[in-house]
């Protein structure tokens, strides 16, 4: 992808391949997170598949959601502080 798209054409080009059922890579602070259309049945079994994740086993696990808390901790301490 090119360097000098906007923010705003990243997320429509992203929001594009979504609704075409494909799997995309997004960069964030706790690394890389994979999303599909949740509402696309092969999309999503691609991502299973692909992260080795069945019905029974949910995408997310405990260490992100500690992240989590951590950030929401850290978000109300930076209001605190101003």
């Amino acid at each position: 992808m090119p360097t000098d798209d906007s923010p705003s054409d990243t997320i429509d080009i992203v929001c594009t391949l979504l609704k075409q059922g494909k799997i995309v890579a997004i960069k964030g602070l706790g690394g890389i997170h994979l999303a599909c259309d949740a509402t696309n049945e092969t999309a999503v079994q691609k991502l299973r598949s692909r992260k080795q994740r069945y019905y029974d086993q949910n995408f997310g696990n405990d260490r992100e959601k500690s992240q989590g808390k951590t950030l929401k901790k850290l978000h109300k301490n930076s209001i605190n502080n101003q």
